[in-house]
């Protein structure tokens, strides 16, 4: 077969590309991310296609003659029409793209260690000029629209996501567990003490206790999940009262009305792919992908048609930029969207 002379009806008809659509499975993803990394032209065939099977609910055993004719008119009718504009969205090996972006943190993690002891000397001092040596609390947040960067007392690194607040004493002496408070969403690399203290994040009524590890925590609205990179990770909740102990490539979500934890998997080069800069989505509803807007960039998304939130899209756009988002959107399911200010109404063409 010759991706490169296919149309929108071949792709649509396609075993294999129907199966990439409607399932999640890695190889699947690498080839065809691939495939419209090496062939951009392509791009808007393959989300055209990518309605027609999922959105759109392609069947082909399901139709009968009269609804062949309609769906091959409607094929025709959009391979006829002149060709659109190359989408700005990329399709990327988040492995390789950390790799050509590291530099900076690269740096910023070489110096930890000093960076730490530095922190941990100015704190003590402040801490013996207070009345009566009273500890102080640490508070790091970050806008909408924003990420943070931030070297921990002990050389941990917790990257912040837009509208995160963490908190924590600023007494991490020696033999005291570390603790940090958090509402929102951060990736926490942790780094081993000679003490072997314990490292808590708690997020909501959650706390995840870790050695050395790296995970990515999120709270927001009644909803806690992590996801763990490497390392090890016990997670306890106050609710539940269930002890679960994770493993790399495990994610486990706590929801209000659930009575236990939702163990899923994750692909980990993905794991918080936002503090790259990146937004990956795969078959996201665009309902789930307005609370992201919501929680991230304070906009409110109107759906003028409320079937139009169970559409689901797979796709990396960048973080910093959500009009590339709307834009891939709009092309991608047909869409008019429309920003003003911080609402965004969406509606069919």
């Amino acid at each position: 077969m010759n991706y490169r002379d296919y149309n929108v009806g071949d792709f649509a008809q396609d075993k294999c590309f129907r199966e990439w659509v409607n399932s999640e499975n890695a190889e699947s993803d690498d080839f065809w991310n691939r495939w419209m990394a090496e062939n951009p032209d392509k791009i808007p065939l393959i989300n055209e296609a990518r309605v027609i099977v999922s959105n759109m609910e392609f069947r082909e055993f399901s139709l009968g003659s009269a609804g062949k004719d309609k769906l091959w008119e409607q094929i025709r009718h959009e391979t006829e029409q002149p060709a659109q504009k190359n989408v700005p969205i990329r399709y990327l090996n988040i492995a390789r793209y950390r790799r050509e972006n590291t530099g900076i943190r690269f740096n910023v993690r070489q110096f930890a260690a000093a960076a730490a002891v530095l922190l941990m000397m100015s704190l003590f001092a402040f801490w013996l000029m207070q009345p009566g040596g009273t500890i102080e609390e640490l508070v790091y947040s970050t806008g909408f629209g924003e990420t943070r960067e931030i070297v921990l007392q002990d050389g941990s690194v917790a990257i912040l996501n837009a509208n995160t607040t963490i908190r924590m004493q600023s007494n991490w002496a020696a033999g005291r567990d570390r603790e940090v408070w958090l509402d929102g969403e951060a990736f926490f690399d942790v780094s081993r003490n000679e003490d072997q203290k314990r490292f808590t994040v708690y997020a909501g009524t959650v706390g995840a206790q870790v050695l050395g590890t790296e995970f990515n925590v999120y709270s927001r609205s009644g909803k806690t999940f992590v996801e763990l990179a490497s390392g090890r990770l016990m997670l306890n909740d106050s609710i539940t009262r269930i002890p679960v102990e994770m493993e790399p490539g495990d994610k486990v979500t706590y929801a209000d009305g659930y009575v236990t934890p939702i163990r899923s998997r994750f692909y980990i080069e993905e794991v918080a792919s936002w503090k790259d800069n990146l937004l990956v989505f795969r078959r996201t509803s665009l309902a789930e992908i307005a609370e992201l807007l919501k929680s991230n960039y304070d906009l409110d998304v109107i759906f003028e048609d409320t079937s139009i939130a169970d559409y689901n899209f797979t796709g990396t756009v960048p973080a910093d930029d959500p009009g590339v988002l709307f834009e891939t959107l709009a092309l991608t399911f047909d869409l008019t969207i429309e920003r003003s200010e911080n609402t965004v109404i969406i509606q069919n063409d």
